[in-house]
């Protein structure tokens, strides 16, 4: 059912791995995590408590595009989890794909957020850059799908999957 690829998008600590994860199960996908394709500079500045420019997130855009595109060639749908907080970033990473990816943000209070990436072991987002990313937050366009991240998990992969299902 998923030639459509989709992106779950939003900032640090919203849930987009787990819901990404949990969707492409349930779609019977690859799911890939954005976070794996950063470049080690861009982890490691990260890590160190900057946050990223948009030269920084060059290379990782075209990495998340050329995913889609791939998916696209091959018919095959995909999960992708990443943060794109800026309308310029979803353009980029939807750019020449058809159909094009259906987008998924997840919304969070800056608290939430907060508290969510203080708990994390071993992740290279520290929760002193949780408001760095809702500072860049475009909520309000190239979004499909504007979902309460703080839902119980199951409830946001249902929401999501009801939606895609009338678009296909």
């Amino acid at each position: 059912m998923i030639p459509r690829s989709i992106v779950v998008m939003g900032v640090s600590g919203s849930g987009k791995s787990t819901v990404g994860r949990a969707l492409g199960e349930r779609l019977n996908c690859e799911f890939i995590d954005g976070d794996d394709l950063h470049t080690p500079e861009s982890i490691k500045k990260m890590s160190e408590g900057t946050p990223l420019t948009d030269g920084d997130r060059s290379e990782w855009l075209l990495r998340i595009n050329s995913r889609l595109s791939d998916a696209s060639k091959k018919s095959t749908g995909i999960v992708i989890a990443a943060s794109l907080l800026k309308a310029q970033y979803r353009t980029k990473v939807t750019a020449g794909i058809q159909p094009r990816p259906f987008t998924v943000l997840l919304s969070i209070p800056l608290a939430e957020s907060i508290q969510r990436l203080a708990k994390r072991k071993d992740h290279f987002m520290p929760p002193t850059l949780a408001a760095s990313q809702f500072d860049i937050l475009d909520h309000t366009s190239e979004v499909d799908l504007l979902v309460d991240g703080t839902a119980p998990l199951q409830d946001i992969v249902e929401k999501i999957f009801d939606r895609i299902s009338i678009n296909q």
